[in-house]
């Protein structure tokens, strides 16, 4: 006897019954949440039998209607929802205006460093569309003391991405299996106790959430301690007192905090509804919506001053900015090369690249070109600043640690003959000529100075560059960058047999002058 996979088979009277319940319109006053209510008893079979009719009557799409019906499952089992999924927009959006209202919305609850409000909306925007890129970008927000808005800034970032996924105390397991699971956006608040030196395993699985290259983390699960990879690739932002590791501070947009100051006026997010973040969230579920595959496609063109990192970070945020326009894309690239400026000249340098530095110092203040090891710790640790002099548990640096620490970069200390034919362990200056140029940002050698042009003296007769010919001294604490905040956004281009006018630079104009 063969049996017909297509034979149509008679529903029990008890199916047929509750089918009849969930197809009928009889109901005039049932309410939406009755409707879900009553669907989320139903089994599988007879709720699959009634949702087309039942998303018709409330006027929603069948998926919306299969994840209230889920969440209401849920809180009936006892189980609160995991996730509150965001409704898009009901039409379609312009990126421009959305961006533009996510900025202004950062701006008014919070005090930002320039170009930081950009840079958070565009982050927020990439969260929704973080599946199909290759990068996600960690955001980290940064404050030297607590109390500088990092909390606040988190608060807002939370109501705006996509599958908002709060952690303040949690293990690495349920991390791994959560993001693996649900793909959320995890948002880490004091991180600098979250993400201690304990917790190295919560550290492996944040930097392998970082690239698609490898966005599993890997278990041995069950009886049998099978492997088992876990997806945990995903956005995630973590706001910090103090500096990042350097694993996380690679891989991160970082934005520095500030405590607010007396004048400096902002709203305050708890005494507002919020519901205008709510429909900015349902926005950017539009915009997602709508231009997913598009975005995918985009391989945007990044500012070659850009380090290699810093431009894979800043990538997927470049990529938002192009579906909303060239002004916008200027904006992404301003953001860009200011905030990682900024995150450059604040990251505190490994003991090796500080060693690099001070021995670059010796030999130009010295003026010369060689030095016996004895005389190089001897000056290392004539800098009380530089700490050397209590680098070996309170006492001075031995030759044996320099060399060391040196070895790290191929230098390694060799014979060298001195004045009157003397040969001593030591080292020449032409050692050091690749780790300078690699590892310290301006070589004192080969400097490249920006200068802040010199306003004038309205009481004096003469400018202050009246001359033809400007002869720029050298001095390390100039600022390398033009000041925004003072009004001054160039610098000077006088020119003369000294130096040399170079322009570069987006959005601020600047000069170096080559000594």
């Amino acid at each position: 006897m063969s049996l017909d996979p297509y034979q149509s088979i008679d529903a029990t009277p008890e199916a047929q019954a509750a089918f009849n319940e969930a197809m009928q319109d009889s109901v005039p006053d049932e309410s939406e949440a009755d409707v879900i209510k009553r669907l989320a008893t139903m089994n599988p079979l007879d709720y699959d039998r009634a949702r087309k009719s039942c998303a018709e009557k409330l006027g929603v799409k069948e998926t919306a209607l299969d994840k209230a019906v889920s969440m209401a499952r849920k809180e009936k089992d006892g189980q609160p929802a995991m996730f509150n999924e965001v409704e898009p927009w009901h039409s379609t959006v312009d990126a421009d205006e959305v961006l533009s209202e996510l900025s202004d919305a950062f701006q008014r609850y919070a005090v930002l460093p320039p170009h930081a409000a950009d840079a958070l909306a565009l982050w927020c925007a990439f969260t929704w569309f973080c599946e199909v890129s290759h990068i996600a970008p960690l955001l980290v927000l940064r404050s030297p003391e607590k109390g500088c808005g990092k909390s606040t800034v988190l608060s807002i970032v939370k109501r705006l991405v996509f599958r908002p996924w709060v952690l303040s105390g949690i293990s690495a397991a349920v991390l791994y299996r959560v993001a693996d699971k649900y793909r959320p956006t995890v948002l880490i608040d004091e991180g600098d106790t979250f993400l201690n030196a304990e917790n190295q395993e919560l550290h492996g699985i944040i930097n392998s959430g970082y690239s698609q290259d490898a966005p599993y983390f890997w278990r041995c699960v069950g009886d049998d301690h099978e492997p088992k990879g876990f997806y945990v690739f995903s956005p995630k932002a973590i706001a910090f007192i103090g500096h990042t590791r350097d694993t996380l501070h690679d891989r991160a947009v970082e934005i520095e905090l500030r405590r607010k100051l007396g004048h400096e006026k902002v709203a305050r997010l708890r005494h507002a509804d919020g519901g205008e973040l709510d429909i900015l969230a349902q926005k950017l579920a539009r915009l997602s919506a709508d231009h997913l595959y598009a975005y995918a496609a985009i391989r945007p063109t990044m500012p070659e001053s850009l380090p290699d990192r810093q431009a894979d970070n800043w990538e997927p945020l470049t990529a938002i900015a192009h579906l909303a326009g060239s002004e916008w894309v200027q904006r992404a690239t301003a953001a860009a090369l200011t905030l990682t400026g900024t995150k450059q000249e604040s990251a505190q340098a490994s003991v090796g690249v500080e060693l690099l530095a001070d021995i670059q110092n010796v030999f130009q203040s010295k003026r010369i070109d060689k030095i016996r090891t004895t005389e190089l710790v001897n000056e290392l640790c004539n800098d009380p600043e530089a700490g050397w002099s209590t680098y070996n548990r309170g006492k001075q640096i031995s030759p044996r640690q320099v060399a060391k620490r040196l070895s790290e970069f191929s230098i390694n200390p060799k014979p060298i003959r001195f004045a009157y034919g003397e040969v001593q362990k030591g080292y020449a200056k032409e050692q050091f000529t690749d780790a300078f140029s690699r590892y310290l940002s301006h070589p004192l050698e080969n400097a490249i100075l920006a200068v802040t042009e010199l306003q004038p003296n309205n009481d004096a007769v003469l400018s202050v560059t009246d001359k033809n010919d400007v002869t720029v001294t050298q001095i390390p604490s100039v600022t390398a960058t033009s000041s925004i905040d003072t009004g001054c956004n160039r610098v000077t281009d006088k020119t003369g047999d000294r130096g040399t006018r170079i322009v570069k630079g987006l959005i601020n104009e600047k000069a170096e002058v080559t000594i």
